[in-house]
């Protein structure tokens, strides 16, 4: 049997400096997580991904689209993930 390393667990830290996609700073008092669909540590990847698919769910009635664009993003990844051998 191949044992993996395990990984360093950490708490909460700052990893991302954020800005909008047109250069203009980020709100420096808005409270921002980032989450990684195709991580390679799998269980970060699954939890990112039913992150994005409960947020998807909640924001729903208020914007459908929204919504759905998410759903579809969010099965590529899974699909991606399935195929995983680890």
């Amino acid at each position: 049997m191949i044992k993996k390393k395990k990984a360093k667990q950490v708490g909460l830290v700052t990893m991302y400096h954020l800005e909008h996609a047109d250069g203009t700073p980020a709100d420096p008092r808005g409270a921002y997580f980032v989450l990684k669909l195709n991580s390679k540590d799998t269980p970060y990847a699954k939890a990112s991904i039913m992150a994005v698919l409960a947020f998807a769910n909640v924001i729903r009635p208020a914007n459908r689209k929204l919504a759905q664009d998410l759903d579809k993003w969010v099965m590529k990844h899974w699909r991606e993930l399935q195929k995983r051998k680890d």
